[in-house]
């Protein structure tokens, strides 16, 4: 029988609101053993960063994602993710090698739920 455990989501804290259903300390990214309760994209860390950046995302059912990169401008200038995938907290990596310093937003989209978060690419 697994356990649940539920922590804050505050937006003003480094924590997350997570259910962990019989997980491990060592669960893999989108392990379906770690579910989260809610959407949610993290900030990326480092942030700001200087040629990559992890982001994670927490997907409490199956959903198709799209987790995309965008200029000031509204340019889209990377795609990290466009696939369906399976409920789980899931990672992705930034690598900015071929994109100018500046600000970023970097945007999740999954069952009709937005999130973005700013990142700083510092050269």
């Amino acid at each position: 029988m697994g356990t649940f455990t539920v922590v804050s989501n505050d937006p003003f804290e480094d924590t997350l609101k997570v259910a962990l259903i019989g997980a491990t300390p060592n669960a893999v990214d989108g392990d379906q053993d770690t579910i989260p309760v809610e959407y949610y994209l993290a900030s990326a860390y480092p942030n700001p960063f200087y040629s990559k950046t992890t982001l994670s995302y927490g997907l409490p059912s199956s959903s198709h994602v799209s987790l995309s990169v965008y200029n000031l401008s509204g340019q889209a200038v990377s795609v990290l993710e466009e696939e369906y995938l399976s409920a789980g907290i899931h990672r992705a990596t930034l690598n900015a090698k071929n994109m100018p310093s500046g600000l970023y937003f970097v945007r999740l989209n999954a069952d009709n739920q937005t999130f973005t978060r700013k990142v700083m690419l510092i050269r």
